[in-house]
Order: C-alpha cells, then structure tokens, then sequence
C-alpha cells in the first residue's frame, strides 16, 4: 500500500508531511585537537582530511615553527629525520576555522606526526 505524500489534519492550511533525514554534526572549537590525513604537501602548506570529510591545513609558517623545512625535490616537509608527506597522519590545533556555504574548514597548528 502507498502512503500518501501529505495530509491535511483538522481543517488546518498546512500540510503536514512525515520526514527521516540522516544529519552529521560536527562542531570544533578553536584549541581542540584533532587528526588528519595528509592529501596535499605544498611549500606554502600541508592539507589534510579530518574524518575524510573536512578540510584542514597546516600553514608553511606554523610548520617552521615547529621545525620542519620544505624540501623541493622530495616535495615533502622535513624535520630531521623525521618527513611530512602524502598520507601521513598529523594531530594538530585548531587555530581558525571557517564556513563557506555550509563547508567547514580549519587551519591548524602544532602538527604532530601519528606513526599507525
């Protein structure tokens, strides 16, 4: 049997419809701590997915400060024996965040390579 779209209930000029959605909520704060995947390693930042959904970066000049250094032929960051790439997982801080219709994206700092 068919449902029907909507119903009128008691005389009223609303219809009134039954709704089911799935809602992901997702609220950072600035100085909370999470971790991302790296999927973009530039001399002027690293990008990350957090969740595999959200946007993060971590900007060239907090990277220096916590003493990587961009090497250009291996297109990775570098800090001692320690490199910075592709895939790699990065705890950091949330410094800004940002919302562009309805995206949400962060930049962080204090990055922390994650061996898994």
């Amino acid at each position: 049997s068919q449902q029907p779209l909507g119903t009128i209930l008691n005389e009223q000029p609303q219809i009134h419809y039954l709704v089911e959605f799935d809602a992901l909520l997702f609220c950072p704060t600035i100085g909370s701590k999470f971790r991302g995947v790296v999927n973009e390693c530039f001399p002027s930042h690293v990008g990350m997915l957090v969740y595999d959904i959200f946007n993060a970066i971590i900007s060239a000049e907090h990277l220096e400060k916590a003493g990587y250094s961009f090497d250009r032929n291996s297109q990775q960051w570098e800090n001692g024996a320690k490199t910075l790439g592709w895939e790699d997982t990065v705890e950091f801080k949330v410094e800004t965040l940002h919302e562009c219709a309805g995206i949400i994206s962060m930049e962080g700092s204090e990055p922390t390579i994650i061996l898994v």
